[in-house]
């Protein structure tokens, strides 16, 4: 039998090996860990990087075929299968400044209010409006033309230019806008455009080029 010190030792002895080798089953743990948090990291960041890469690939995209032929970009949407909500859109000749919006060849899961588009399924959307303006003659009192987008009422963006400007008299004056931006955006949420001098928006010449354009990107 062992006397009260020697199983003391033994105690103390078997503690101690326990410690070192809880200590060392630690230790063998943390680099684990910290791999995966580093590896989850490093894919969430490449992750994203992929998307908005993407998203600029595609805005460059949208805005060179639509500014120089909206007809071209409406027969390329029409023949791609759209699996996500998009439309586009073509505006009504307005009466006041907030412009209304009817379907101009393709329509998926975003419905329309009052001729305003609503969203159906919340995502990140590409959203995009592109007018045309024409000032028959300038008399030369210079013209602020302000085009705004809305989410909910709230400005997303907002673009002024003047035209008739002092050596701009007695011409005829063409403008276009065109505004481009990312959203995320929820079911119901409503998108708007206004603009302060709709009697200049021009439905002689080019009306079928005031166009706006919502698809979902990604969810």
């Amino acid at each position: 039998m062992c006397s009260p010190q020697e199983q003391t030792f033994f105690q103390v002895n078997d503690s101690h090996e326990a410690a070192i080798k809880m200590t060392e089953d630690s230790v063998s743990r943390r680099p684990m860990a910290t791999d995966k948090s580093y590896f989850y990291f490093t894919t969430a960041f490449l992750s994203v990087c992929l998307v908005f890469a993407l998203a600029t690939i595609m805005i460059l995209i949208v805005q060179k075929t639509v500014r120089n032929d909206s007809e071209l970009f409406l027969r390329i949407l029409k023949n791609v299968p759209f699996k996500t909500a998009a439309a586009y859109m073509r505006a009504l000749k307005p009466n006041n400044t907030e412009l209304k919006w009817t379907e101009y060849g393709v329509r998926q899961d975003i419905q329309f209010h009052e001729g305003i588009p609503v969203i159906q399924t919340q995502g990140l959307y590409l959203i995009f409006c592109h007018l045309n303006f024409n000032i028959h003659n300038c008399s030369g009192d210079t013209i602020d033309i302000k085009l705004q987008m809305f989410v909910n009422g709230d400005p997303r963006r907002q673009t002024i230019d003047t035209l008739c400007t002092s050596n701009e008299v007695s011409k005829r004056i063409y403008k276009e806008f065109f505004q481009l931006f990312l959203e995320y955006l929820n079911v119901n949420d409503r998108i708007s455009v206004q603009i302060d001098k709709y009697q200049y928006l021009d439905f002689a010449v080019l009306p079928n080029e005031n166009v706006l354009g919502v698809f979902r990107y990604s969810n």
